[in-house]
């Protein structure tokens, strides 16, 4: 299966002016990290299917599935380094991406297509469908908070990646940009602990030891 990346076109301010203040500077820096983490993370994950639907395993395959996800979950938590976890971190997603619904996968692989030749607003109804047809399917609420994101629907993105989050909890992808979203609104505290749920999930998700490093030193300071 291939996986297309969604990289939002966000637009990045001018440079910050010496005339402003020194909160004013420290808030627009904050904003600007915020936003270059959903820039830098959804550049390299988040994708969904293109082109195609995703193949239906056969029964027996659906029911080891779950055995199989919370292994890789179990091991992706465990991972001491970057090439030991991009692989698991793969293969977990292409499981999250099965949704358990023939009609679903098939409108998200369309969404997909639709992603990939530009076409934002109908890869954005699709996946609408798709949601309507496996309403608990937490990697669909993702795609479509992803979708949210590029578009710079940062209201409707978080909505549909706190579902995401309270459907699949070990889902380090949501939670990573759900922190980027609640920093982005200006609630560290709470990036900050969505940030080390999504660390517990995959230590080595590239970014996520960065951003916890430096919400904890805004949030709870330097130790004494």
């Amino acid at each position: 299966m291939r996986l297309v990346s969604f990289l939002p076109r966000l637009r990045f301010s001018p440079p910050v002016r010496v005339v402003l203040s020194g909160g004013c500077l420290r808030a627009a820096r904050k904003r600007r990290a915020a936003v270059a983490v959903l820039v830098s993370f959804l550049a390299i994950g988040g994708g969904m299917p293109a082109g195609a639907a995703p193949p239906i395993d056969r029964p027996a395959a659906a029911i080891e599935q779950p055995v199989e996800a919370e292994a890789l979950r179990r091991a992706l938590a465990e991972a001491e380094t970057a090439e030991v976890a991009a692989p698991l971190r793969r293969r977990l997603e292409i499981l999250r991406l099965h949704s358990n619904s023939a009609a679903a996968d098939l409108l998200t692989a369309r969404a997909g297509a639709a992603r990939a030749a530009g076409d934002v607003g109908t890869a954005l109804d699709l996946l609408d469908a798709a949601i309507a047809v496996a309403p608990h399917w937490a990697a669909g609420r993702r795609l479509r908070g992803l979708v949210h994101v590029e578009r710079g629907a940062f209201g409707p993105a978080a909505v549909d990646l706190d579902a995401a989050v309270r459907l699949d909890p070990s889902d380090a992808t949501a939670l990573f940009v759900s922190a980027a979203l609640r920093e982005r609104a200006g609630e560290p505290a709470a990036a900050l602990d969505l940030a080390r749920r999504a660390q517990a999930a995959d230590p080595q998700l590239p970014g996520v030891s960065e951003t916890v490093e430096r919400l904890t030193l805004e949030v709870e300071g330097r130790p004494l």
